[in-house]
């Protein structure tokens, strides 16, 4: 069959050969080179805008994420400083609630959050030593959005010293 075939490969010119292809190929795919155009009982496929748009009906706004960036002591040990922001809002006037809780004690600052590229910032917050015991301390930072959504942070550990 190997000499068969070579034979009819060797003998067929390449003009030949491409036309020959066309004709086994187009017998694979139905006998016919015509598209049809579907059914009632055929499905199509949904266009690419119909797979990514959202319905029209949709209100979704993005996931809103409070992010402490810096909590610790101040290297000349006068303050203790923290900082974040929240994803998934860009505003000005919201509050900021940086809450810290130790074993015994607790405090607080208020910054207003401020827009910042593509997120709210609260900016940088400045408490007093003195306001701290030594220990463990857990700050968590609070988000009043101007549409009343309040957003928090997970907790994050401080060390006083």
């Amino acid at each position: 069959m190997r000499g068969c075939a070579m034979n009819l490969t060797t003998s067929i010119t390449t003009t030949a050969g491409a036309a020959l292809v066309v004709l086994l190929l187009s017998g694979c795919v139905g006998g016919s080179l015509d598209a049809k155009a579907p059914t009632g009982s055929e499905q199509t496929a949904p266009s690419v805008d119909e797979q990514t748009a959202p319905p029209a009906d949709s209100t979704l706004a993005p996931e809103r994420d409070a992010v402490i960036v810096v909590a610790g002591v101040d290297v000349d040990g006068l303050n203790v400083t923290v900082s974040g922001y929240i994803a998934g809002i860009l505003e000005a006037g919201g509050e900021c609630i940086y809450s810290f809780r130790g074993l015994s004690a607790e405090t607080s600052v208020t910054a207003t959050g401020e827009p910042d590229r593509s997120v709210t910032s609260c900016g940088t917050s400045q408490v007093p030593i003195d306001q701290f015991t030594k220990g463990t301390w857990e700050i968590t930072m609070s988000y009043t959005a101007l549409d009343g959504t309040v957003t928090t942070s997970l907790p994050t550990a401080l060390e006083i010293p």
